[in-house]
């Protein structure tokens, strides 16, 4: 029975690192990010200015491994898991190239050549 108690307690642990990253690395970004967690959480964050495309980006970080490569930067282990259907987004695609600039994230060589 204890074990059970401690699953809940490190997924908690993990949204809220996960919110705290993504206030903290989006929160001046120009446009809104509408963010859902796989505990069912949701957010927003950015500054929620105009874009002609009309409406955010929706990121749903559907399990803790998402979550993970996010908070570690990890673009590419977000983006497979997001192809392998464990995580969605929708709505403003447009923004990724906006996001990528605005984190400065960067592909290493090899990932580039990959």
């Amino acid at each position: 029975m204890p074990q059970t108690a401690v699953i809940p307690i490190r997924r908690a642990e993990l949204s809220d690192q996960l919110h705290a990253f993504m206030e903290q690395t989006f929160g001046d970004f120009p446009y809104e990010l509408a963010v859902r967690d796989w505990t069912g959480r949701r957010y927003s964050v950015g500054l929620g200015r105009d874009h002609w495309r009309g409406t955010p980006l929706e990121i749903d970080v559907g399990n803790e491994a998402s979550a993970r490569d996010l908070i570690g930067l990890n673009p590419v282990g977000f983006l497979e898991r997001f192809v392998r259907g464990e995580s969605d987004m929708a709505g403003n695609l447009h923004l990724l190239g906006e996001i990528r600039d605005h984190a400065k994230l960067e592909l290493s060589p090899l990932q580039a050549a990959w």
